[in-house]
């Protein structure tokens, strides 16, 4: 029996080798660094049937006009458009992956789990483990047919701003808030507490991407 209240959220790369070809599952390459784009080394090799997904383009909101905050979600309408173009429906279960361990992919499974898809699960090890285990990879690209996404907007999935002054901390009377740079380690923090069995996380959406640019809010230096 696993120690974790959620163990359906990380596979063993073995689970994952199972489902390739699965009509019902779609691996997404998950991939990403601020220094190049991704995209080439999907490109070069990745699990064979894999999507790629660039969160900071595929499922970020554009930054309003002063430039800040960057990287927040994507409203429902451009999520669900997002998603279609890769091959995520309603009834898809999602496998995502990436090569830092897993917080790339984690962002996807914050954005699905705001918008009301639960099907998703996290491929520990990343790409680093499958490649070592010899097990098999592909290059190109893979084209999927489109698929239709219905966006279900969830509430206490991700916090505001104004949501940050009432609600963060730690405690009984709490809830927990997670927070970044741009919300994707954030993101991934969201995903092992909720495997840890912590229902009552949130992550703030705009991160330190809005908080940092702002100098209506206040800001503690040293420990808290």
């Amino acid at each position: 029996m696993s120690p974790f209240a959620r163990p359906d959220l990380f596979w063993p790369t073995e689970k994952v080798a199972a489902r390739l070809g699965d009509p019902k599952v779609r691996v997404v390459d998950c991939r990403f660094t601020f220094e190049r784009d991704s995209r080439a080394d999907y490109l070069k090799a990745h699990l064979p049937g894999a999507v790629h997904l660039d969160w900071s383009r595929d499922i970020a909101a554009p930054p309003p006009a002063s430039g800040h905050p960057q990287y927040m979600l994507s409203g429902a309408a451009d999520f669900a458009a997002a998603m279609a173009r890769v091959g995520i429906g309603d009834d898809t279960f999602v496998i995502g992956y990436d090569a830092e361990g897993g917080h790339h992919a984690a962002r996807l499974w914050l954005a699905l789990r705001r918008y009301g898809h639960d099907g998703m699960a996290v491929m520990e090890g990343g790409i680093q483990k499958w490649i070592a285990e010899g097990r098999p990879v592909e290059a190109g690209e893979v084209t999927v047919q489109p698929a239709t996404f219905t966006p279900r907007p969830r509430e206490g999935v991700v916090a505001t701003k104004e949501q940050m002054y009432i609600d963060a901390g730690f405690g009984p009377e709490t809830s927990t808030i997670t927070y970044c740079q741009a919300g994707v380690r954030a993101a991934f923090t969201h995903l092992v507490l909720t495997v840890l069995g912590h229902d009552d996380v949130r992550t703030y959406d705009g991160s330190w991407e809005e908080w940092g640019n702002r100098d209506d809010v206040p800001i503690h230096s040293g420990r808290s």
